[in-house]
Protein backbone atom coordinates (compact mmCIF):
# COMPACT_ATOMS: atom_id res chain seq x y z
CA UNK A 1 0.00 0.00 0.00
CA UNK A 2 1.04 3.58 -0.63
CA UNK A 3 0.81 6.35 1.98
CA UNK A 4 -0.14 9.91 1.04
CA UNK A 5 1.35 12.23 3.67
CA UNK A 6 -0.72 15.42 3.87
CA UNK A 7 0.99 18.38 5.57
CA UNK A 8 -0.54 21.85 5.98
CA UNK A 9 1.94 24.41 7.32
CA UNK A 10 1.86 27.99 8.55
CA UNK A 11 5.39 28.93 7.50
CA UNK A 12 7.05 26.73 10.11
CA UNK A 13 9.95 26.10 7.77
CA UNK A 14 12.39 24.72 10.36
CA UNK A 15 9.80 22.29 11.74
CA UNK A 16 8.68 21.22 8.28
CA UNK A 17 12.28 20.53 7.22
CA UNK A 18 12.87 18.43 10.31
CA UNK A 19 9.63 16.54 9.76
CA UNK A 20 10.31 15.82 6.09
CA UNK A 21 13.89 14.73 6.75
CA UNK A 22 12.62 12.12 9.20
CA UNK A 23 9.89 10.98 6.82
CA UNK A 24 12.39 10.44 4.02
CA UNK A 25 14.86 8.75 6.33
CA UNK A 26 12.47 6.34 8.02
CA UNK A 27 9.75 5.57 5.45
CA UNK A 28 10.37 2.33 3.58
CA UNK A 29 6.98 1.69 1.97
CA UNK A 30 5.77 3.62 -1.10
CA UNK A 31 4.73 7.15 -0.16
CA UNK A 32 4.22 10.69 -1.41
CA UNK A 33 4.43 14.04 0.35
CA UNK A 34 1.80 16.70 -0.33
CA UNK A 35 2.23 20.12 1.31
CA UNK A 36 0.13 23.27 1.47
CA UNK A 37 1.75 26.45 2.80
CA UNK A 38 -0.53 29.07 4.30
CA UNK A 39 0.62 32.71 4.22
CA UNK A 40 3.46 31.82 1.86
CA UNK A 41 6.90 33.33 2.45
CA UNK A 42 9.98 33.55 0.25
CA UNK A 43 11.79 31.23 2.66
CA UNK A 44 9.08 28.59 2.26
CA UNK A 45 9.10 28.92 -1.52
CA UNK A 46 12.86 28.45 -1.59
CA UNK A 47 12.65 25.39 0.62
CA UNK A 48 9.78 23.86 -1.36
CA UNK A 49 11.77 24.21 -4.57
CA UNK A 50 14.68 22.30 -3.06
CA UNK A 51 12.50 19.76 -1.26
CA UNK A 52 10.81 18.63 -4.47
CA UNK A 53 7.51 17.64 -2.86
CA UNK A 54 5.19 15.45 -4.90
CA UNK A 55 2.53 18.15 -4.61
CA UNK A 56 3.08 21.68 -3.29
CA UNK A 57 0.39 24.33 -3.12
CA UNK A 58 0.28 27.63 -1.31
CA UNK A 59 -1.92 30.61 -0.50
CA UNK A 60 -1.24 34.24 0.29
CA UNK A 61 -3.70 34.07 3.18
CA UNK A 62 -4.27 31.51 5.91
CA UNK A 63 -6.85 29.07 4.58
CA UNK A 64 -6.65 27.04 7.78
CA UNK A 65 -6.43 23.26 7.91
CA UNK A 66 -9.60 21.75 6.46
CA UNK A 67 -9.72 23.12 2.90
CA UNK A 68 -6.00 22.62 2.09
CA UNK A 69 -6.14 19.06 3.42
CA UNK A 70 -9.27 18.21 1.46
CA UNK A 71 -7.75 19.69 -1.71
CA UNK A 72 -4.51 17.75 -1.24
CA UNK A 73 -6.34 14.48 -0.60
CA UNK A 74 -8.15 14.95 -3.93
CA UNK A 75 -4.74 15.18 -5.60
CA UNK A 76 -3.27 12.23 -3.71
CA UNK A 77 -2.62 8.80 -5.23
CA UNK A 78 -2.12 6.69 -2.10
CA UNK A 79 -4.32 4.09 -0.43
CA UNK A 80 -3.69 5.52 3.05
CA UNK A 81 -4.01 9.15 4.17
CA UNK A 82 -1.65 10.36 6.88
CA UNK A 83 -2.71 13.82 8.05
CA UNK A 84 0.61 14.95 9.46
CA UNK A 85 1.22 18.17 11.38
CA UNK A 86 4.26 20.13 10.28
CA UNK A 87 5.55 19.92 13.87
CA UNK A 88 5.75 16.13 14.09
CA UNK A 89 8.81 13.88 14.27
CA UNK A 90 8.35 10.26 13.24
CA UNK A 91 10.42 7.24 14.30
CA UNK A 92 11.88 4.26 12.42
CA UNK A 93 9.36 1.66 11.21
CA UNK A 94 6.43 4.03 11.69
CA UNK A 95 5.08 2.96 8.32
CA UNK A 96 4.43 -0.55 9.66
CA UNK A 97 1.09 0.99 10.63
CA UNK A 98 -0.20 -0.04 7.21
CA UNK A 99 -0.24 -3.61 8.59
CA UNK A 100 -2.52 -2.58 11.47
CA UNK A 101 -5.63 -2.01 9.38
CA UNK A 102 -8.38 -4.55 9.95
CA UNK A 103 -10.02 -5.50 6.63
CA UNK A 104 -13.24 -6.28 8.52
CA UNK A 105 -13.61 -2.72 9.87
CA UNK A 106 -14.29 -0.02 7.29
CA UNK A 107 -14.74 2.74 9.87
CA UNK A 108 -11.25 2.42 11.29
CA UNK A 109 -9.18 5.34 12.53
CA UNK A 110 -5.57 4.73 13.51
CA UNK A 111 -3.16 6.90 15.41
CA UNK A 112 0.13 6.31 17.23
CA UNK A 113 1.99 6.42 20.53
CA UNK A 114 2.41 10.18 20.78
CA UNK A 115 4.80 12.09 23.00
CA UNK A 116 4.16 15.74 23.81
CA UNK A 117 6.05 18.22 26.01
CA UNK A 118 2.95 19.89 27.49
CA UNK A 119 -0.29 18.93 29.25
CA UNK A 120 -1.51 15.60 30.56
CA UNK A 121 -3.65 13.45 28.28
CA UNK A 122 -4.89 9.85 28.79
CA UNK A 123 -4.11 9.07 25.13
CA UNK A 124 -0.64 10.62 25.09
CA UNK A 125 2.68 10.02 26.76
CA UNK A 126 2.64 13.52 28.15
CA UNK A 127 3.92 15.68 29.53
CA UNK A 128 7.29 14.27 28.42
CA UNK A 129 9.56 17.04 27.23
CA UNK A 130 12.34 16.24 24.76
CA UNK A 131 12.33 19.77 23.34
CA UNK A 132 10.06 22.43 21.86
CA UNK A 133 11.91 22.95 18.57
CA UNK A 134 14.14 21.03 16.14
CA UNK A 135 17.07 23.06 17.43
CA UNK A 136 16.74 21.86 21.04
CA UNK A 137 15.14 18.46 20.35
CA UNK A 138 16.96 15.63 22.12
CA UNK A 139 16.64 13.35 19.11
CA UNK A 140 19.04 10.59 20.06
CA UNK A 141 17.74 10.49 23.63
CA UNK A 142 14.15 10.26 22.38
CA UNK A 143 14.91 7.48 19.90
CA UNK A 144 16.76 5.50 22.56
CA UNK A 145 14.18 5.99 25.28
CA UNK A 146 10.68 6.24 23.91
CA UNK A 147 9.80 2.55 23.92
CA UNK A 148 11.08 2.10 27.45
CA UNK A 149 9.70 5.38 28.82
CA UNK A 150 6.26 5.29 27.21
CA UNK A 151 3.38 5.13 29.62
CA UNK A 152 1.08 3.52 27.04
CA UNK A 153 2.43 0.06 26.23
CA UNK A 154 -0.72 -1.54 24.85
CA UNK A 155 -3.06 -0.38 22.11
CA UNK A 156 -5.78 1.92 23.41
CA UNK A 157 -8.92 3.67 22.25
CA UNK A 158 -7.68 7.04 21.00
CA UNK A 159 -9.51 9.79 19.08
CA UNK A 160 -6.43 12.03 19.04
CA UNK A 161 -4.04 12.74 16.18
CA UNK A 162 -2.24 12.21 14.00
CA UNK A 163 -4.89 10.87 11.62
CA UNK A 164 -4.05 7.73 9.63
CA UNK A 165 -6.98 6.26 7.70
CA UNK A 166 -7.78 4.63 4.39
CA UNK A 167 -8.46 7.10 1.61
CA UNK A 168 -11.78 5.34 0.94
CA UNK A 169 -12.97 6.29 4.42
CA UNK A 170 -11.81 9.90 4.03
CA UNK A 171 -13.83 10.16 0.81
CA UNK A 172 -16.79 8.32 2.30
CA UNK A 173 -17.27 10.82 5.13
CA UNK A 174 -16.37 13.83 2.99
CA UNK A 175 -13.05 14.68 4.63
CA UNK A 176 -12.70 17.63 7.00
CA UNK A 177 -15.56 20.06 7.57
CA UNK A 178 -14.36 23.31 5.99
CA UNK A 179 -16.70 25.31 8.20
CA UNK A 180 -14.16 25.14 11.02
CA UNK A 181 -11.42 27.77 10.89
CA UNK A 182 -8.50 27.90 11.21
CA UNK A 183 -8.39 24.34 12.55
CA UNK A 184 -9.89 24.22 16.01
CA UNK A 185 -12.78 21.77 16.00
CA UNK A 186 -11.65 20.00 12.83
CA UNK A 187 -10.30 16.91 14.59
CA UNK A 188 -13.24 16.15 16.92
CA UNK A 189 -15.66 16.84 14.08
CA UNK A 190 -13.79 14.29 11.96
CA UNK A 191 -14.13 11.73 14.77
CA UNK A 192 -17.84 12.50 15.08
CA UNK A 193 -18.38 12.04 11.34
CA UNK A 194 -16.80 8.59 11.44
CA UNK A 195 -18.54 7.52 14.64
CA UNK A 196 -22.07 8.67 13.83
CA UNK A 197 -21.97 7.34 10.28
CA UNK A 198 -20.83 3.94 11.54
CA UNK A 199 -23.62 3.97 14.14
CA UNK A 200 -26.20 4.97 11.53
CA UNK A 201 -25.13 2.08 9.32
CA UNK A 202 -24.84 -0.33 12.26
CA UNK A 203 -21.24 -0.96 11.21
CA UNK A 204 -18.15 -1.82 13.21
CA UNK A 205 -15.85 1.08 14.08
CA UNK A 206 -12.52 1.48 15.81
CA UNK A 207 -10.37 4.36 17.05
CA UNK A 208 -7.08 2.66 17.80
CA UNK A 209 -3.89 4.16 19.16
CA UNK A 210 -0.98 1.91 18.18
CA UNK A 211 1.37 1.62 21.16
CA UNK A 212 4.46 0.32 19.36
CA UNK A 213 4.69 3.15 16.80
CA UNK A 214 6.06 6.38 18.24
CA UNK A 215 6.03 10.02 17.20
CA UNK A 216 6.93 13.29 18.88
CA UNK A 217 4.72 16.36 18.63
CA UNK A 218 6.36 19.70 19.38
CA UNK A 219 2.83 20.95 20.10
CA UNK A 220 0.93 24.21 19.58
CA UNK A 221 3.58 25.68 17.28
CA UNK A 222 1.09 27.32 14.92
CA UNK A 223 -1.96 27.69 17.15
CA UNK A 224 -0.11 29.65 19.84
CA UNK A 225 0.85 32.24 17.18
CA UNK A 226 -2.71 32.87 16.08
CA UNK A 227 -4.27 36.11 17.32
CA UNK A 228 -7.30 35.52 19.54
CA UNK A 229 -6.66 31.78 19.60
CA UNK A 230 -8.56 31.43 22.90
CA UNK A 231 -11.72 32.93 21.41
CA UNK A 232 -11.26 30.82 18.27
CA UNK A 233 -11.17 27.67 20.41
CA UNK A 234 -14.37 28.69 22.20
CA UNK A 235 -16.06 29.48 18.89
CA UNK A 236 -15.08 26.08 17.45
CA UNK A 237 -16.39 24.29 20.53
CA UNK A 238 -19.73 26.05 20.27
CA UNK A 239 -19.85 25.25 16.57
CA UNK A 240 -19.26 21.58 17.33
CA UNK A 241 -21.96 21.55 20.01
CA UNK A 242 -24.43 23.21 17.67
CA UNK A 243 -23.73 20.61 14.98
CA UNK A 244 -23.55 17.43 17.06
CA UNK A 245 -25.54 18.35 20.21
CA UNK A 246 -22.73 17.32 22.56
CA UNK A 247 -19.31 18.53 23.61
CA UNK A 248 -16.15 17.06 22.02
CA UNK A 249 -14.91 15.64 25.32
CA UNK A 250 -18.28 14.00 25.94
CA UNK A 251 -17.92 12.22 22.61
CA UNK A 252 -14.36 11.18 23.39
CA UNK A 253 -15.33 9.78 26.78
CA UNK A 254 -18.27 7.89 25.28
CA UNK A 255 -15.81 6.17 22.94
CA UNK A 256 -13.85 4.90 25.95
CA UNK A 257 -10.89 7.22 25.40
CA UNK A 258 -7.71 5.82 26.94
CA UNK A 259 -9.06 2.32 27.58
CA UNK A 260 -7.00 -0.69 26.51
CA UNK A 261 -8.20 -2.52 23.42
Amino acid sequence: MKISIIIPTLNNVNYLKFNVEAIRKYTKCPYEILVHANEISSEMLQYAEKANFDIFTYSENNLGVAKPCNDLVKKSTGDIIFYCGDDLYITPEWDSIINKFNPDIFYQYLTVCMFEPLYSNPCMNSPMNYGRSPEDFQEEKFLNEWKEKRRIKEDIISPWGPVIIKKQLWENIGGFDEGYFPGFGTDPDFIAKIYFKAIKENSKYEFRGISDIGMYHFQCISTDRLPNNSSLRIQAKQQFISKWRLEPMTLYKSLGMGQKI
